[in-house]
């Protein structure tokens, strides 16, 4: 009898146990912030520079082409095509003379592909997901979650720790920075593992994205769901939608709303001719040609006539002008979305009747590849909302405002960022590096002018 309470009690220990490291493990991954840190720069004597919040360090001699960055460390490939890594002061080389074959840098973390090997590094330490033998390799990420499946199975990266998910060949999966849901082949079942927990949401799903606390879902019906802390909500009949870290924008026919933490809240009782999702922030142009912003409860007016920043002639369009031809952005969440996170860049134009004519939103996925032919793939793309047709920038809870003197939309609050006219801006999430002529550089950092 003894031997069996000992027993019991040493289970219940053990679950008690496992069930607290979770718990912590949620708390911690929910208190992390996802906002770019890092800033980089070649100077006037071509020597690299980084900018983070430990400080402004000298990386490379000589100027640095691709180069990708993540929340505290750099990945840049030197003249000799040495890939080189970077974190708080130290840096160590991945790979001598190129052969890095992909790099995706998010984040906390880099998931790189090396003579076929699958690993992610994370505050300086590297860690194998899958090896060379494996053919069959894919992933997924977010800032600071790995979801990767070798053909058989799937499995989950999550602070430094690896956890199987299911032995089955999941074919649709996508990943949050708290999270993984997945479609069970044997089942078609929609699954969610938070927190080492692998819960069943929903059957008959057509599509779905997943956030940092949501998971939001179609029914065979067509009609959309949200799941949020164990309970199930409907979202309201929409056409277009796009979603946040913690939020989900949503547009109807004379409407645009928000969903957050369970409540649905109006933000245009109008009809919306654009809106676009980052971070936590909404941003879109109603039928009155003005500008709106929106984080976190904070609403406020950011242009109150959007034609006075655009160009009445459509051949002045150089700020669309890229390697990739524009495309008009209209969000499809309609299928199994990978985690959102880029850049938008919106160009518009007055027509001769005073309305907006949207030309396009240029979009900057964070995917970065090495390029071993030495040309400059670096995804941080330079634009100057001086170029007439250029309204506004928008990443990582940051929106910058076209005009001689930038203001941004910081968080729920309208802030200078600089009171000459800058050049040259560059766009590193929510950081912006600039110069006003003179190639002396500042940046914009965490609400900040400062100078490195």
């Amino acid at each position: 009898m003894l031997r069996c309470f000992f027993y019991l009690g040493t289970i219940f220990l053990m679950r008690f146990i496992l069930n607290f490291y979770f718990t912590i493990l949620f708390v911690l991954t929910n208190t992390l912030l996802y906002a770019q840190n890092t800033v980089v720069w070649n100077d006037t004597q071509g020597h690299f520079w980084a900018f983070n919040k430990n400080g402004t360090y000298q990386l490379d001699h000589r100027p640095v082409k691709n180069y990708y960055i993540g929340n505290d460390y750099v990945v840049f490939q030197n003249d000799r095509k040495d890939v080189v890594y970077y974190y708080k002061g130290n840096t160590r080389i991945l790979s001598a003379l190129g052969g890095l074959e992909y790099c995706d840098a998010k984040g906390d973390i880099m998931v790189s592909e090396l003579k076929g090997q699958l690993s992610v590094i994370e505050k300086g330490k590297e860690h194998l997901l899958l090896s060379a033998k494996i053919p069959d390799k894919k992933y997924k990420c977010s800032n600071s979650i790995v979801g990767f499946s070798d053909g058989k199975n799937l499995s989950i990266y999550q602070q430094q720790q690896i956890y199987p998910v299911t032995d089955a060949a999941v074919l649709q999966w996508a990943v949050s920075n708290t999270g993984l849901a997945y479609i069970a082949p044997s089942t078609k079942t929609l699954r969610l593992w938070k927190n080492g927990t692998d819960e069943e949401i929903s059957t008959n799903t057509q599509a779905f994205f997943i956030g940092d606390d949501y998971l939001a879902y179609q029914s065979e019906d067509g009609k959309w769901w949200v799941y949020y802390e164990g309970e199930t909500s409907p979202l309201p009949d929409l056409y277009d939608m796009q979603y946040g870290d913690s939020l989900i924008a949503c547009k109807a026919d004379n409407a645009l709303y928000e969903w957050r933490k369970g409540n649905l809240t109006t933000l245009a009782n109008e009809y919306v001719k654009y809106f676009a999702v980052s971070g936590n922030t909404i941003v879109w142009v109603n039928t009155n040609q003005e500008l709106w912003g929106f984080y976190k409860g904070t609403t406020k007016i950011l242009n109150n006539d959007v034609r006075a920043a655009t160009s009445p002639t459509p051949q002045k369009r150089s700020a669309t002008k890229s390697n990739n031809t524009p495309k008009t952005y209209t969000s499809n969440p309609y299928k199994e979305n990978d985690y959102n996170s880029e850049d938008k860049v919106l160009v518009i134009e007055t027509t001769k009747d005073g309305k907006i004519d949207i030309l396009a939103c240029k979009e900057n996925p964070k995917k970065n590849r090495i390029d071993q032919n030495n040309k400059n793939t670096n995804e941080v793309f330079p634009y100057s909302l001086q170029e007439q047709g250029a309204l506004f920038h928008l990443c990582d809870d940051l929106i910058l405002l076209s005009g001689d003197y930038m203001q941004c939309f910081y968080r729920g609050n309208i802030l200078p960022v600089n009171s000459r006219i800058a050049k040259n801006i560059q766009a590193f999430g929510s950081s912006l590096l600039y110069d006003i002529g003179n190639k002396d550089y500042y940046i914009f950092y965490d609400g900040k002018e400062i100078t490195p």
